[in-house]
């Protein structure tokens, strides 16, 4: 079922940092969300609401690079509207500057309603 999101927004994300120091410039972070994603649409056209759930476990290995685990899922809201699916990735992040960063990540769906493997590469520049 593909699913496109009309609406995303701050205002929707709800969710906790944590982070545990560690000596020197390493930093242990654990990041626990909590999102819904509103105006949803499934092929058909038909909208309902889809909810968002993250936990991430980060590591940085110095100021610059970090590698990441997370687990997620996604909620469709409604009857008939499908099946929660589930994802376990990893990856790594590259801070370029100050304000862009490059990432680099790999996962597998881990139930039969995800996909089963998926490759990606981001890029994020902050205007100030």
């Amino acid at each position: 079922m593909g699913v496109r999101s009309q609406k995303w927004s701050q205002d929707n994300l709800r969710g906790k940092e944590h982070k545990i120091e560690s000596p020197g410039r390493a930093q242990i972070r654990l990041e626990c969300r909590l999102a819904c994603v509103t105006s949803a649409n499934d092929e058909n056209g038909t909208a309902f609401d889809e909810w968002v759930q993250s936990a991430v476990l980060g590591y940085d290995l110095t100021h610059r690079l970090g590698v990441y685990a997370e687990w997620y899922s996604f909620h469709p809201g409604g009857a008939g509207k499908g099946t929660t699916k589930r994802y376990l990735n990893g990856g790594l992040a590259l801070l370029a500057t100050d304000d862009a960063q490059c990432d680099l990540r790999a996962g597998v769906g881990v139930n039969d309603e995800a996909e089963d493997l998926f490759l990606g590469v981001g890029f994020s520049y902050r205007f100030r």
